[in-house]
């Protein structure tokens, strides 16, 4: 699913936005959100 591991802190605004407008963002609640690895 598109949305797996989305949240607002680490998904594009505009994604979002997108997502809401589908009705597909309440699917995100299945789903952990994704943490990203620290790359320094």
């Amino acid at each position: 699913m598109m949305v797996a591991g989305l949240s607002e802190e680490n998904a594009h605004p505009g994604a979002v936005r997108a997502f809401k407008e589908l009705g597909w963002w309440d699917l995100t609640k299945k789903f952990k959100p994704a943490s990203l690895p620290d790359c320094q």
